[in-house]
């Protein structure tokens, strides 16, 4: 029985030494993952493969079961390692992840390298692991979808306790994609929807400052606009992908069967619409305080909420939100707000004096001191006349 166990534990568990590089590997129910740091990064970087393998198969629906092999993917601490170990492989490095596919899917991997923040290396890790995820299943994917769903998961959050990944909208292309839609950015053209849906290689790496951000687009337009009709085009694309067809054959199918029937002027002004309806975290913030400085707090309220749905770690939204309560003579909503604020980084002797001030308004002398006192302290420059004069007040009312 010991025995048993322990060739059950090293299934899993091994160190491994390919070239020069002694690798910790660990095997989950879909990845066999290698990390040349540690055999705790191993399992993280697995446990992460897995909650993204999910949340990419929230839209496309494949069947796990069908692959034949675990995915591989090797990670490496330093760059230096990552270089080394593509120009054995490749004879040339990348400067960001990549994903190697081979028609063998034993032999193809995600290679990639710790980064500054764990948000960057999230972020990389999703983009190549949606690939290496998509050819797993269908090995020549139009570039469209391959890029456009890839570059849409980047922004997806990892929680290490329900080892999950929430997805959220990455807007990094936004700003780019309404310059070219405008025309004031020279040199990156609107591509006609036929050209973007047939991209071969070559004519994508031609027109690829362009292309990305269109794709993109493209991608999120069908996805989320209201009309239903668009969103049944993602579906149906994803029906026409087949296994064995080059990436010519596929992206017609994709084109004749699911943009086949499709009224292109109508789509592409449906298209712009929605790429110019779509508010940034900063456009929602920068709408937020107008609408608070003009005292419409119900739409400034709004806006803030919608701005903490794209980055609900910010704590402007959560400040201002104060802002409204407190305006509003919520003096509970207000506090929890500030609080909030104050717990993700915001300026603590801006939040305190409001704090205090929140609690003079509610009769809560006792805190409202405390609070008072901390922000003079805090920034003795700016708030030192001010607290005085609110502490002459509360002494009075006591």
């Amino acid at each position: 029985m010991k025995r048993f166990v322990l060739i059950l534990i090293c299934s899993w568990l091994t160190l491994a030494v390919y070239g020069q590089t002694s690798f910790y590997n660990f095997e989950s129910t879909h990845y066999r993952v290698n990390s040349d740091l540690s055999q705790a990064h191993a399992v993280t970087v697995a446990n992460k493969m897995e909650a993204a393998l999910k949340l990419f198969n929230d839209l496309c629906h494949f069947d796990p079961t069908q692959l034949n092999t675990k995915l591989k993917v090797t990670v490496f601490n330093k760059k230096a390692g990552f270089d080394e170990y593509l120009t054995r492989i490749l004879e040339k490095t990348r400067e960001n992840f990549v994903y190697i596919h081979y028609s063998d899917l034993r032999k193809s991997e995600m290679v990639g390298f710790n980064k500054e923040s764990e948000e960057e290396f999230n972020a990389s890790l999703l983009h190549q692991g949606f690939i290496q995820f998509l050819k797993a299943f269908i090995p020549n994917p139009p570039i469209w979808m391959r890029e456009g769903i890839a570059t849409s998961f980047e922004a997806s959050v990892y929680d290490p306790v329900k080892q999950s990944f929430t997805y959220r909208p990455n807007y990094a292309w936004l700003d780019t994609l309404k310059a070219i839609l405008n025309g004031t950015l020279p040199g990156r053209p609107v591509i006609t929807p036929a050209a973007l849906l047939t991209g071969d290689r070559e004519t994508v790496g031609q027109q690829i400052e362009a292309f990305y951000p269109q794709a993109w687009g493209l991608l999120m337009f069908l996805q989320n606009s209201e009309k239903r009709e668009y969103n049944r085009i993602l579906w149906d694309s994803f029906s026409a992908l087949d296994p064995e067809k080059s990436l010519k054959d596929n992206s017609i199918s994709v084109m004749k069967y699911a943009f086949g029937w499709y009224d292109e002027p109508r789509m592409m002004k449906d298209y712009t619409s929605y790429i110019f309806s779509i508010k940034t975290f900063n456009d929602l913030v920068t709408e937020g305080i107008n609408l608070y400085t003009i005292e419409d707090m119900d739409k400034a309220n709004q806006s803030f909420m919608r701005a903490l749905t794209l980055e609900p770690q910010n704590y402007i939204p959560y400040y201002y939100l104060g802002l409204i309560a407190y305006a509003k003579n919520e003096y509970i909503q207000a506090e929890g707000y500030y609080k909030a604020a104050l717990a993700l980084g915001a300026d603590s002797a801006l939040t305190k004096y409001a704090l205090g001030v929140n609690a003079f308004a509610d009769n809560r002398f006792d805190v409202a001191t405390n609070y008072l006192k901390e922000a003079k302290t805090g920034d003795p420059s700016k708030y030192t006349e001010k607290v005085d004069s609110l502490l002459q007040r509360i002494e009075s009312l006591r």
